[in-house]
């Protein structure tokens, strides 16, 4: 596995930096109600998802292998605590 680079200011800053490719470790905040913290995930950046109305990102998408194919990861920007790039 690779050397994580740094991780940034804020979410939002973070999320600017992001071109499709990036490999990066997305951390989600942790879960409250049921007093658990959620394993960071690793994958190559996708796309950023906007609805109609709204200018700034309200998910991210990460395509991460398992096995033989590939699957998509969709994570809420609310729900992000940190995002680490991978050089």
């Amino acid at each position: 596995m690779k050397k994580p680079h740094k991780t940034m200011i804020t979410v939002e800053e973070q999320i600017d930096q992001l071109t499709e490719g990036d490999e990066i470790i997305v951390t989600s905040k942790p879960i409250p109600v049921y007093q658990t913290q959620p394993l960071p995930e690793q994958g190559r950046f996708l796309q950023h998802r906007f609805t109609e109305s709204d200018k700034h990102p309200l998910w991210i998408e990460i395509i991460q292998p398992r096995g033989n194919r590939k699957i998509t990861m969709t994570f809420p920007i609310a729900n992000i605590q940190a995002i680490t790039i991978i050089e």
